[in-house]
Parts: C-alpha cells; structure tokens; sequence
C-alpha cells in the first residue's frame, strides 16, 4: 500500500501490470525544491509531491511562475504527514520527492480542465464510477454505476446532471481498474480519458480522508456492506 501510495513509486506498481502505457509522461522527480530546474521543463506541466493528497500544482505557463512562492509551498507540503494528521499509515514511509508530469489537456471536453473518473472497487471490481468535472472553477461530481446510469447520490460537491455519455473507453477503465484493485479489499482507482486515451491518475485508500458526506446515508451503508477483509492470520 505504501508504494502505491507514493506518487512516484506507485509507477513500478502500474508498469508490474502490464500497464505502462497508460502512465503520464514524467518530465522530472527531486529530492528537494532546490533541484527545480524550469528551464529544463516545458512549457506546460504538472508538478506534485509524492508524500501527500491535493499537492499539486497545474503550470499552463511557465513563465508566470514565481519559482520562491512556488518552493515554500512545496516545502510546505513535503513535511506534512499524513499518517500524523489522519493515521492514513500507508503514508507513514513515503520519502517525499518532487515529479513533474505531463499537462494533459482535453479542448473537447464541455467542461474547464479534464475529467477525472474515479472507480470505487472492491476485492479486484469495480463498483461504482464517481466523476468529478470542473474541479479547478466550480467542483461538480456524479456517481454512476458500471453501466453508467447515474445515481442519484450527491456528496459535497453537486451533481451536474445526465450530461455527458458514456465514455468510449468505459469497458477498457473498468478493466483497468479491476486489474489495480485486485491485490486490496478497497481502493479507489483514479484515470482520466483526454482525446481518447485512458492515462493513470492515482490509487488511493482513503477517499477524501474517509470524512465525505454522502445524501442519502444508505449509501454509505451501501458502500461498508460491500467491504469484506481477509480472513485473519493467526502466526
């Protein structure tokens, strides 16, 4: 768990199935925020820490960046421990790095930025499929199940309506996310499809730190009756 946890680490962990070839570019990994070289990155990137949750930073224009501003909120969060603040412990081992990615971009999408579907899987199968779109403007998410009927379930963000289709690529996602989650009891698989490629986001095992409100709340009853752990190990 903890490498899969690592943003970097977590690359061995999809190129170990087989699936190398839906990673984002790396561009670059540091030790530490002294290494960041921008003249040796593109135009555009992504930049985050492997260590944490949210810690990233979407560059649409180097040259606007305020590379000291820039360093002390990487710092910031390369020092911040997850296992401390919310005993998330596949955090706890994490050496925290820098990588620099790939931007993607999607000029189709109806929406500001990409979309990131994200698969709710249990033992090895995905159950439920919770899209978030406009996350940097105005943060909207729907819940669907595998069959992309959308669900009437909403959580802090509100839902945005039976808008978009079902993704040409939705059977080869779900794949995928089977394939990742088949070694734990839960976790969520997280992809993007830009221009009609499916790219790895993240796994993670605690979805939003286990504190998001779902309306109805059978549907959290729904969720807990669907996690099942392995038998225990008695040495």
């Amino acid at each position: 768990m903890t490498q899969c946890a690592d943003k970097y680490e977590v690359r061995n962990y999809i190129k170990s199935k087989g699936l190398e070839n839906i990673l984002v570019e790396l561009y670059a990994v540091y030790d530490n925020s002294e290494e960041i070289n921008l003249d040796s990155l593109p135009h555009k990137f992504v930049m985050k820490t492997t260590n944490g949750s949210g810690t990233n930073i979407l560059c649409k224009n180097k040259s606007l960046i305020q590379i000291d501003k820039l360093k002390r909120s990487l710092n910031t969060w390369m020092v911040r421990d997850y296992y401390s603040l919310g005993r998330e412990w596949s955090y706890k081992n994490i050496t925290p790095k820098i990588v620099v990615e790939e931007y993607l971009e999607d000029e189709s999408n109806i929406y500001e930025g990409i979309n990131d579907y994200k698969f709710i899987c249990f033992n090895g199968k995905a159950k439920y499929i919770v899209l978030d779109v406009d996350r940097q403007i105005s943060h909207k998410r729907n819940i669907y199940d595998t069959n992309w009927n959308l669900i009437d379930v909403s959580t802090d963000y509100p839902n945005f309506g039976d808008v978009i289709p079902m993704p040409d690529h939705l059977n080869e996602m779900l794949a995928i996310a089977d394939e990742l989650s088949k070694d734990f009891p839960f976790v969520r698989v997280d992809l993007y499809y830009v221009n009609g490629k499916v790219y790895f986001g993240e796994l993670t095992f605690y979805p939003w730190t286990g504190y998001v409100q779902f309306k109805p709340d059978k549907f959290d009853f729904i969720l807990g009756e669907q996690f099942e752990l392995p038998a225990l190990i008695h040495n």
